[in-house]
């Protein structure tokens, strides 16, 4: 049976990479504005971007560029960026390529549009699938002076199950965790609103860890939970009560929950 991104990526090929009829058809099904994005027709666009020629790879690689007066949040326009990134994941495998690639995706954490935040970790997924070693050999580098951002962008990026069988990408998304957790504790973020964007990744993504690796996810977290800051304390709690730990690991999650002291509802 013929999937939907299938049926993108056909469409997509009748087009090729030529601009205008290219630009056409993503912004025309872009699925903005509106609350979700066509994520099947850029992850069709990824699979297209592998048999890219030259001419093809720098239209993306400028496309992904885009700022915010040339592709504002929320518009057709936006999506041509958001979909040229997931694509740039594909186009990084391989050594020779990956830094002029990636360092546009690491770029993109720190923009304002959410979107595009979300792209860049949709491509930097995309380059783990296909290379998962290659990955992690580029995250942890990132890690010494990584933003808030793009801490947050190595997290999300890392909670992707297709590539947490890995034991280095494990590692690298629970080391920025780490790192996270002590700028939220210290309240060390650059601004508030980092802060609250942080908080929110650390909220899910290590639930997503420590599923794919429950002994020493659940050992973390009960670390975590000795903490004294009532917010350490709230992240544990929001994770603990995700789907994938409390259903599949009841037992371990009720006795990281007995550490928890009183001030968490």
């Amino acid at each position: 049976m013929t999937t939907v991104r299938e049926r993108w990526r056909r469409e997509l090929e009748a087009v090729g990479f030529e601009a205008g009829p290219l630009r056409a058809l993503l912004e025309k099904h872009s699925g903005l504005p509106g609350p979700r994005a066509n994520l099947e027709l850029a992850a069709a666009l990824g699979d297209l971007a592998a048999g890219a020629d030259a001419a093809g790879r720098r239209l993306l690689l400028q496309w992904a560029r885009l700022g915010p007066d040339e592709a504002p949040h929320g518009t057709r326009a936006e999506y041509v960026p958001v979909a040229a990134l997931c694509a740039l994941g594909v186009l990084a495998v391989g050594p020779s390529e990956r830094e002029r690639y990636t360092e546009v995706l690491r770029a993109a954490a720190i923009d304002p549009r959410w979107r595009m935040r979300e792209a860049a970790a949709l491509g930097l997924q995309r380059l783990g699938e296909l290379d998962t070693p290659g990955l992690c050999a580029l995250l942890r580098p990132w890690l010494a002076d990584a933003s808030d951002l793009q801490l947050r962008l190595v997290m999300v990026t890392v909670a992707h199950p297709p590539i947490l069988d890995d034991a280095g990408v494990r590692a690298v998304g629970w080391d920025a965790a780490e790192r996270a957790l002590e700028r939220v504790r210290g309240h060390h973020t650059e601004d508030a609103e980092t802060l609250r964007i942080l908080v929110a990744a650390l909220s899910f993504t290590p639930s997503v860890y420590a599923a794919a690796e429950p002994r020493e996810g659940f050992r973390r977290l009960a670390r975590w939970a000795e903490a004294r800051e009532v917010a350490v304390k709230k992240l544990v709690v929001a994770n603990l009560r995700k789907a994938r730990l409390a259903k599949r690991y009841p037992d371990e999650c009720e006795r990281v929950a007995e550490t928890l002291a009183g001030g968490v509802d």
